[in-house]
C-alpha cells in the first residue's frame, strides 16, 4: 500500500487568534506607545525650557525693582542692590561637583527696597566627614548682585528645615522660598535668584539647564515605538500561517 502523501502546505493567508497572545498584546502595547509619546513630550518639554532660557538670557540686564510680578520669569536677568545677612544662609547637602563632595549656597538677601529673597551663591566644597561645615564670608555693605530668575520647583522628599530648628547655618536637602519663609518668620520673593559668574559674592556657578538633552528623549520614544511595532508583529507571527506560506514560497522557488 503507498505511503499517505503529506497534506499540502497552505497556499493562503490563514489566522487562529491565540488568546493569551491577544491578552499579552492588550497588556503591553498601550504602555509601550504610552512611554514613546511620553518620551516625545519630554523631548517637547525640554526644547520649551531651552528655547526660553535662550530668549531671556538675550534681554538685557533688568533691574528687579522695574519688573512687575508677571514678569519674574525662569532665567530672566536681572540685578538687584541690597545686602546679604551674613549669619543666617543654608547648605544643601550631597552636591557633588567634578567628584569633590560639597554644598549649594542659599544666602538671605534684604534688597534696598521689597522683601528679602534667596540668593543662590554658587558651590563651595565640604569636609567629606562631614563634621565641619565650610566657612561662608558674605559681602559687607551694600552691593549690587547680578544674576537670574529662578523659581524652585518642592521636591517631596525634601521637606525643608525643622520649624524647631533655630541654629544657622542649615544644612537640608533643598530649600524653596516658601519652605524658609517658615525658618526667618518673613515673606519672601516667590524665587531663588542664581548669581551669575562674574557677579558680586558669586562662588563656583555651573549650572545645567537640562539634565537630558530633547535628542536623547527622542531616542527614547523611538526605541519604545519600535518595540510596540516587533510586538504587532510577533502577534501575527503566532497567530497566523505567516510562517508557512513563506516556508512554502521559499520551497518553490528552490
Amino acid at each position: 500500500m503507498p505511503p499517505s502523501a503529506s497534506p499540502p502546505s497552505p497556499a493562503r493567508f490563514q489566522w487562529q487568534t491565540e488568546w493569551k497572545s491577544v491578552a499579552f498584546v492588550l497588556l503591553m502595547l498601550p504602555v509601550l506607545i504610552a512611554l514613546g509619546l511620553w518620551q516625545m513630550e519630554r523631548a517637547e518639554e525640554k526644547r520649551s525650557i531651552l528655547a526660553a532660557f535662550e530668549a531671556r538670557q538675550a534681554l538685557p540686564v533688568a533691574a528687579l525693582s522695574d519688573l512687575q510680578p508677571s514678569e519674574w520669569e525662569n532665567y530672566r536677568r536681572v540685578s538687584v542692590e541690597g545686602r546679604f545677612d551674613a549669619e543666617r544662609y543654608w547648605l544643601i547637602d550631597n552636591q557633588i561637583r567634578d567628584g569633590r563632595f560639597g554644598y549649594e549656597l542659599i544666602a538671605l538677601f534684604y534688597p534696598a527696597e521689597g522683601p528679602a529673597l534667596l540668593v543662590n551663591r554658587g558651590w563651595l566644597p565640604g569636609d567629606v566627614s562631614r563634621r565641619v561645615l565650610p566657612e561662608v564670608v558674605a559681602p559687607a555693605g551694600e552691593v549690587t548682585i547680578e544674576g537670574e530668575i529662578y523659581h524652585s520647583s518642592i521636591n517631596p522628599l525634601h521637606r525643608g528645615p525643622k520649624a524647631s530648628d533655630h541654629s544657622w547655618p542649615r544644612r537640608v536637602q533643598g530649600i524653596t522660598a516658601k519652605q524658609a519663609e517658615g525658618s526667618v518668620g518673613e515673606p519672601l520673593l516667590p524665587f531663588t535668584l542664581r548669581l551669575a559668574e562674574h557677579s558680586v559674592a558669586a562662588l563656583s556657578v555651573k549650572r545645567m539647564i537640562i539634565n537630558v538633552q530633547p535628542e536623547k528623549h527622542t531616542a527614547y520614544a523611538v526605541q519604545w515605538f519600535v518595540m510596540a511595532l516587533a510586538l504587532v508583529l510577533l502577534f501575527v507571527w503566532r497567530n497566523s500561517n505567516l510562517d508557512s506560506l513563506i516556508q512554502n514560497r521559499k520551497g518553490h522557488s528552490a
